[in-house]
């Protein structure tokens, strides 16, 4: 700090906030002012921007502008030439604090592209899903949902009879019609549906 404090320089800033983020520690000051003094290459350019962003988003309560500037800032990371996971799912992350939730699981599907076990985007592209209707996708994601080829409506209690999940067929009779059960089996699906806990289920129904 005292380093940073002594010179006109803004590599010194970038490291201090760098380091106030290792100490969990609100690191926005320290990048603003890296930002003001900043002559360095594009590269370290998108890394500071990304920085800038990603302490933004340690606020546990980002205001309507704050987020604005953040998806600015991961935006014009992405112009330096900075596409990764961490931007996309970040990017991610400020859409759906701000309720676009399209185009948030837009922003998870590209992090997972590079990093497909990345569990924080899966598990936020399901919670965009939830807030979609689009359940179907939610459960697919979450490993629910087992899909069945061709089956006998004769053959369907004995499927469905005591499986924990919920339960796509595909092609069911003759007819060859999609049939979905146990959709409400369980509590927690329950809740995903009414977007609450299982524990405010009850009050929500």
């Amino acid at each position: 700090e005292a380093a940073a404090r002594s010179g006109p320089r803004w590599f010194p800033w970038f490291r201090l906030g760098e380091t106030q983020l290792d100490l969990n520690e609100f690191a926005t000051t320290s990048f603003s002012k890296a930002r003001e003094r900043f002559s360095g290459t594009p590269s370290e350019d998108a890394n500071l921007e990304f920085l800038h962003a990603f302490s933004g988003l340690q606020d546990s309560n980002p205001r309507p502008a704050q987020l604005s500037e953040i998806e600015k800032r991961l935006r014009r990371c992405l112009e330096l030439g900075r596409d990764d996971r961490a931007v996309r799912s970040n990017l991610g992350d400020v859409l759906r604090l701000q309720m676009q939730f399209a185009a948030a699981t837009d922003e998870y599907a590209r992090a997972l592209k590079f990093v497909p076990k990345d569990l924080w985007s899966k598990r936020q592209r399901i919670a965009c899903f939830v807030e979609l209707n689009r359940f179907e996708e939610a459960l697919l994601e979450l490993q629910q949902l087992a899909k069945l080829e061709p089956v006998d409506l004769a053959d369907l209690a004995q499927i469905i009879d005591g499986n924990p999940r919920a339960v796509l067929f595909r092609s069911a009779g003759p007819d060859a019609q999609e049939v979905v059960a146990s959709v409400c089996a369980s509590r927690s699906r329950l809740a995903r549906a009414f977007g609450v806990t299982p524990a405010g289920l009850f009050g929500e129904v």
